[in-house]
């Protein structure tokens, strides 16, 4: 069993070390390392306190390890909602953050401050003690029920195969566990008189299994949402059709070898303009010079040579245009200020932010956040 723990624990620390040293610079990375960090914090506490339970009287930074798990599902929540929906939460968001810290301050006063304790009735102390940690997590609770659901039909930057709805749902229906749990911790002093001892031991037992599995598949689940979103961008990348490629049609374009008569120019002209305005090819983030061709039923360096000639583009010029274009409709629609950047990239056909941010600075003068930012100002 100890094996076990340790192997655990290492498991931990190098998880943790993967995604704050080497995938850090996200939002849902730093969250998911604080989570790892609280835990890897209480497994060694839990050693040491099985090994001498005299240590909790070391030191008051020690007695307060234990009540770091008020802070687990904030940072779940945090980590869930900057990986779906929001490369950079909003101030709000950080409200749930307020009754657990709130409750750790509390306790590191009475702990710190043996004074601050002869101040008051016993009883006081005691109910202080006793009630502050349930009150602190059902109101933090709460609003992190509340914020999961008013998120749950949000648009998100993943495909309609990633089970993000099975996720939300579990991660409320977790949330909400906690809730009544929470509840019900404080009658646990009454159970004599509420509940059979028998039942106050099958719940005990019930959440000491439960929890740390359902707290295990949610971290199961972000890290391979995450990784899923690396693997992704990455294909996406090797997939982009190569510069090299594109500079050589140019060069046949401008060396004159692929001339097009005048009539089938006007012709292949309409149909490739046809492509972009009523079918959106460009919305495809696969498409390239090539498969376009094949599509207008015309070579690669016919197609280069007409673009270069007629809009005086290369071809990721040409295709990012039309990009631009569709990403300037979904930011002046006010109905879209939830969408997040990448969210926005996606749908207009980019594979990356940094493609689309470069793309759209060269092709507007503003980056994507000065143009949102220019549209809400004249909108006021």
């Amino acid at each position: 069993m100890i094996l076990l723990l340790n192997t655990y624990i290492i498991l931990q620390c190098g998880l943790y070390f993967y995604f704050f040293c080497i995938r850090g610079k996200n939002n849902f990375n730093y969250f998911l390392c604080a989570f790892l960090l609280i835990n890897i914090i209480q497994r060694l506490y839990s050693i040491a306190f099985n090994y001498d339970r005299q240590i909790i009287k070391v030191s008051w930074i020690l007695q307060i390890i234990p009540h770091l798990t008020s802070l687990i599902m904030p940072y779940i929540v945090f980590n869930f909602i900057s990986l779906i929906y929001e490369r950079k939460l909003s101030s709000k968001k950080y409200l749930m953050l307020i009754p657990p810290l709130l409750f750790l301050f509390v306790r590191t006063l009475f702990e710190l401050n043996d004074n601050l304790s002869n101040l008051l009735p016993e009883r006081a102390v005691f109910a202080i003690k006793s009630h502050s940690f349930p009150i602190f997590k059902t109101i933090s609770y709460i609003y992190m029920i509340t914020v999961a659901i008013k998120n749950k039909n949000r648009p998100t930057v993943f495909s309609a195969t990633t089970p993000i709805s099975l996720i939300h749902t579990c991660i409320i229906s977790f949330l909400i566990y906690l809730l009544a749990l929470t509840l019900f911790s404080p009658a646990e002093m009454y159970s004599s008189y509420l509940f059979s001892e028998k039942y106050v031991t099958q719940i005990r037992t019930f959440h000491i299994y439960f929890a740390p599995l359902c707290l295990t598949g949610i971290l199961l689940f972000s890290s391979f949402l995450i990784l899923q979103e690396m693997y992704s961008m990455a294909e996406m990348t090797q997939k982009t059709m190569p510069e090299k490629e594109i500079s050589e049609d140019e060069n046949y374009s401008k060396r004159g070898k692929c001339p097009i008569n005048e009539e089938s120019r006007s012709e292949y002209l309409t149909k490739l303009k046809d492509s972009m305005l009523i079918e959106k090819q460009f919305l495809d983030m696969n498409i390239t010079l090539s498969s376009l061709a094949s599509k207008l039923e015309i070579s690669t360096h016919q197609l280069s040579y007409l673009i270069n000639s007629e809009f005086d583009k290369n071809f990721n010029q040409f295709i990012n245009q039309y990009r631009i274009e569709a990403a300037k409709k979904i930011l002046e629609n006010p109905d879209n200020n939830e969408l997040t950047m990448l969210a926005v990239a996606i749908d207009s056909g980019f594979k990356t932010e940094s493609v689309f941010y470069s793309a759209f600075k060269k092709e507007t003068g503003f980056t994507p956040n000065q143009y949102k930012q220019h549209l809400n100002n004249q909108r006021s």
